[in-house]
């Protein structure tokens, strides 16, 4: 592998902002731009604003094919990035021509216009097959689809970050991993249309702290199993989160027929500020209305909430709905507070907490209490 310490420069952002794209496929050198290169000099700084092609019909890349992703950084070692600038994906003409995509169906071979808006649209910022890389102090704002992937990366540590797009723009996670390992997350503002952070399959060793997450789907874990597929994740550490009118906070998917496992998973710390479902374990996960049932399942376990506090805007402020065939095991709830939003639509009726299928304890005050746990 490569070994790098590479790092944008606001020369590049003046590149790549005054070339009114159809440049999908354009390289630009740092050299050319006052950087030296030479393994000493430290060519670290990103303050300017990166702007992305906003027309999708600017987005084609080789052939006729149209780009999945635009900026992007694989097989890289010790790639630093940091500064105080932006990185502007422009995503909004996307997210109008996606709700013309209702009853059509993608296929990857198509390359229309059409079928690529409604399909997979450009991910901000993708770093893959790459290790020890730093992402400091940046801002990704309106990407068409997720802001940042980790995708088989090790020894990620990404901090200060801001990650903004409106409540209602699809599909635009702040940041996703994907078989990623040994991630460090860390002191960031996350407001999104998707999850503030999805952790997918085969990733392990992950510690996010200290996220401002909101609006947003909350924190992640999944979806994973999808047309019976065998997907893991293992070792995950969620603390000092706020979720603030999320439609999820400490959340777990899995779809019905999936196998692996979901394992050795903390949240903990958690103020919930009005999220729609503070704490929420779904084995039935479906983003369409045609899921059918299966009696294989994603195998949840050694799962621990503890010190989470704050309002539920559903009144289940708990939500764990596990299969019957494949339980959910070592399921923990440790000192839990959650209260109903007080606002002028409450109906003055308590929160409380659904289970089904359920093997754990709780432990200290728990509220709302749950009737399937010891």
């Amino acid at each position: 592998m490569a070994k790098y310490f590479l790092l944008l420069l606001v020369s590049i952002l003046a590149a790549a902002t005054s070339t009114q794209s159809r440049s999908c496929n354009q390289v630009y050198s740092v050299i050319d731009y006052g950087a030296v290169g030479d393994g000493d000099t430290d060519d670290t700084q990103l303050d300017g604003t990166i702007k992305a092609p906003s027309d999708p019909n600017d987005w084609k890349c080789h052939g006729n094919k149209y780009c999945k992703q635009w900026i992007t950084f694989d097989e890289v070692a010790n790639l630093v990035i940091r500064g105080s600038g932006t990185v502007d994906g422009r995503g909004s003409t996307w997210w109008e021509r996606h709700n013309s995509c209702k009853g059509h169906k993608h296929k990857d071979k198509r390359v229309s216009l059409r079928s690529y808006v409604c399909g997979k649209k450009p991910t901000g910022l993708t770093i893959s097959h790459s290790q020890n890389v730093h992402l400091e102090g940046l801002t990704f704002k309106d990407s068409p689809q997720m802001h940042i992937a980790f995708d088989r990366a090790e020894w990620v540590y990404a901090s200060n970050l801001t990650i903004q797009a409106p409540g209602d723009s699809p599909n635009t996670d702040g940041i996703h991993l994907q078989h990623a390992k040994n991630i460090f997350i860390d002191q960031s503002r996350i407001m999104t249309g998707d999850d503030c952070i999805s952790i997918g399959d085969g990733s392990s060793q992950i510690n996010i702290t200290r996220i401002a997450c909101g609006p947003g789907h909350g924190i992640s874990i999944g979806s994973l199993g999808i047309d019976g597929e065998n997907e893991t994740v293992e070792d995950v550490h969620v603390s000092f989160v706020v979720f603030t009118e999320t439609t999820n906070g400490a959340r777990i998917k899995t779809w019905q027929g999936g196998k692996g496992f979901a394992r050795n998973i903390v949240f903990e710390n958690i103020r919930s500020e009005g999220a729609r479902n503070p704490i929420i374990i779904d084995q039935y996960y479906c983003d369409h209305k045609h899921c059918t049932e299966h009696s294989s399942a994603v195998k949840i376990s050694n799962i621990r909430y503890e010190n989470i506090y704050g309002t539920s805007r559903r009144k289940p402020a708990v939500h764990i709905a596990c299969s019957e065939s494949v339980p959910c095991t070592d399921i923990v709830l440790h000192n839990i507070h959650l209260e109903a939003v007080d606002d002028d639509d409450d109906d003055g009726d308590e929160p409380y907490a659904y289970c089904a299928n359920v093997q754990g304890h709780a432990m200290g005050h728990v509220f709302p209490p749950l009737p399937c746990l010891s």
